[in-house]
């Protein structure tokens, strides 16, 4: 009886492999037939088959195989389009989607993890990894719906636009769009992940000025930004055009937030000496906003502060000796 037949004549009984060899076992007691060996083949085989059944991991959902496929075709692989990864950055740049093909499960695929029981792609790691091209709001990434980790980090999408469907991702926690050249707002959309942990949306000073991206955030989203993500923890925002932004805002960022960086964002106005004193807050980097400027905590820097950036004029004569 082949592996087919076999499986067949089980769903017809309405048996699990389980029940059957306990019904085999049952029936060969009752039979006296011993230790049969054409029984004990048949055991053995189903035993295999319960394992295998249990232990097997899910396949990647074809529609979601297809949705990465098609994503990766709407790019050119070009080594220049990670050009800072290679020069500036400890991470190995290279062409993760050549691995990608049809005849896979697309959970083995670089870059791509996968839920252990529903086979979901749940992270996205494509960091450095030489994509050149626009990314439109048509893509079918945003048709990974699953997505909770999402890394596009230095590649160059050509000066394109963040999506407003970024709002499809509703159970992201990470992501990092850093170093990827896109320019325009940043959509109001991206509020509403309010799930996000960790945003890293930084274009730093480092680029070409003739290829450098200009992401502009504005005080309406960065308000709705503060209010809906309470779970945030890192935000990093260094080189993004924020002169519209108040910074007084920051005081309504989460208090969970441990990681804060505004480097060279064009800030004016004063710095809340509040947020120098956020409950969880281990590193604040607002170097380089000339046109910002405020005082220090006198007293008091018992927090868990251990890294502060102020590089630049505004803050200098202000910096108590205490903290030197």
């Amino acid at each position: 009886m082949t592996s087919f037949t076999l499986e067949k004549s089980l769903y017809k009984l309405k048996l699990s492999p389980v029940s059957t060899i306990t019904q085999l076992t049952r029936s060969a007691k009752f039979a006296k037939m011993g230790c049969h060996p054409i029984l004990l083949c048949l055991l053995c085989f189903l035993f295999f088959l319960h394992s295998s059944l249990h232990l097997a991991s899910p396949l990647c959902p074809s529609d979601q195989r297809d949705a990465l496929l098609r994503f990766k075709n709407s790019f050119v692989v070009d080594h220049m389009a990670s050009y800072s990864c290679d020069r500036f950055s400890p991470a190995v740049s290279y062409p993760k989607t050549n691995s990608w093909n049809k005849g896979k499960d697309c959970c083995s695929w670089d870059g791509v993890t996968c839920d252990g029981v529903t086979g979901n792609v749940v992270g996205l790691d494509l960091a450095c990894c030489w994509l050149r091209g626009a990314l439109h709001s048509n893509s079918s990434l945003f048709l990974l719906r699953h997505l909770m980790n999402l890394n596009l980090c230095g590649n160059n999408f050509s000066g394109s636009h963040i999506s407003p469907n970024l709002s499809a991702f509703a159970k992201m926690t990470h992501m990092n769009l850093s170093r990827s050249q896109f320019s325009g707002t940043v959509p109001s959309e991206i509020s509403h992940l309010s799930k996000l942990v960790s945003l890293d949306l930084s274009s730093p000073d480092y680029e070409d000025s003739n290829l450098r991206s200009s992401l502009k955030l504005e005080n309406p989203i960065f308000t709705m930004l503060a209010q809906n993500l309470t779970v945030l923890r890192k935000l990093v925002l260094d080189k993004i055009n924020m002169s519209m932004v108040s910074p007084k805002s920051f005081v309504n960022l989460s208090s969970s937030l441990t990681h804060l960086s505004v480097s060279s964002c064009s800030l004016r106005g004063i710095f809340p000496v509040s947020f120098f004193q956020f409950p969880n807050l281990t590193t604040l980097v607002i170097s380089y906003n000339e046109d910002m400027s405020g005082i220090l905590p006198k007293s008091n820097w018992t927090g868990p502060l251990a890294y502060l950036s102020l590089t630049g004029k505004s803050f200098l004569d202000e910096i108590p000796d205490l903290i030197w």
